[in-house]
Order: structure tokens, then sequence, then C-alpha cells
């Protein structure tokens, strides 16, 4: 009877751990801003280079004045490991995606170079400056993926990779790669108000 009782008391103990842990997960906070692997080096916790605390803003809205009649607004999502005030080390990161009103919903979008695809409203543009060592992007092209675009609750979120040259100052060098990108940011710019 004192085998049975043990067995009981065991399995009860077995099966409350085992709640414990489903409810443990499913608290599991996602990560806030950005981040990725660039050239085998993995990026976490990539925040705009202006966020300096809970009171700064997450994001912002761009707006280009094309001619006196034509203007096109694109979200910003930056990500940085340094600040504006910080001083960058050499593998310093600072990656810019620029997402055009015309793709703010859920959805797989191709990235283009920032530098060489102008502002047209349609096409979302990304770039990587190693800021270490002073290099920029060239050639850039890969996918964004938006898995959430939520002004109610004020969320974006989603994933992105792309490929990528970087110019030596007399060569492009690579190409590179930055994988496994993902992003998850307030909507709090004053445009969602």
């Amino acid at each position: 009877m004192k085998n049975l009782a043990l067995i009981f008391s065991s399995l009860i103990v077995l099966l409350s751990s085992c709640t414990a842990d489903s409810t443990e997960n499913q608290n599991t906070v996602e990560p806030t801003f950005m981040s990725g692997n660039i050239n085998n080096v993995n990026y976490t916790n990539l925040k705009p280079q202006t966020y300096v605390d809970a009171g700064s803003f997450q994001t912002v809205v761009e707006n280009y004045q094309v001619t006196s009649t034509l203007d096109y607004n694109y979200l910003l999502l930056q990500g940085s490991d340094v600040t504006l005030t910080d001083t960058p080390l050499a593998n310093s990161v600072l990656i810019n995606i620029r997402i055009p009103q015309s793709k703010w919903a859920v959805g797989t979008y191709t990235i283009y170079d920032e530098e060489t695809t102008s502002i047209n409203g349609t096409d979302v543009v990304a770039s990587l400056v190693q800021i270490g060592g002073e290099k920029k992007t060239e050639s850039v092209t890969g996918t964004l993926t938006i898995t959430e675009f939520d002004i109610a609750s004020k969320i974006v979120k989603g994933t992105f990779e792309f490929t990528y040259m970087t110019n030596n100052g007399t060569a492009l060098e690579g190409p590179f790669q930055l994988n496994n990108g993902v992003f998850k940011y307030k909507l709090d710019a004053s445009y969602f108000n």
C-alpha cells in the first residue's frame, strides 16, 4: 500500500512539473528590435541608434517628397549595436530597412539595395554599414517577410535575409550573407497615433 501511495504521489509531482513547463513556454517573451547572423556572427538586440531608453521611439516614418505633388512614406526599421553617442567597436553594425507604405501589410517582399534603388514608393530597400570598418553594403538583394503588421496593437514583426557586397575603396568584396534576421518593433512613430 505504501508503494502504491509513493507511485501515486510521484505521478502527481511529475504531472505538476509538466504543467508548469507548459505554462512557462506559453509565457516566453519574443525578442524586441532586431537580430541576425551577419557572416556567421550572431548579433542580437540591435536597436535604433537614437534609442537610449524606454522613452525613445522604436520606429520612424520618413517622408520623401519627390515632387511638389508626390511624396512617399517609408517605415524605417533600424538596428545597431551602438547609439549615436557610443564609440563603435571594430565589428559594430547598423542595419536600415525602409518599407514603403504600399507594403505595410503581411507578406513577403524583395529587398533592394538602398544605394542604387530610387525612392519610388514600391520597393523595400536595405543597407548594412559596418561602422567600425567604415564599410557600407552594395548590391543588396534578399527578402523581407512581414508576419504581423497591426496598427491597432501597434506591432510590426517578421524576418529578413539578404546577400550583399562591400566596397573596400577600390573593389567590391563578397558576396556576404545576413541570415536568420528577425525583427519586432512597436509602431510608436507619431504617424500611427
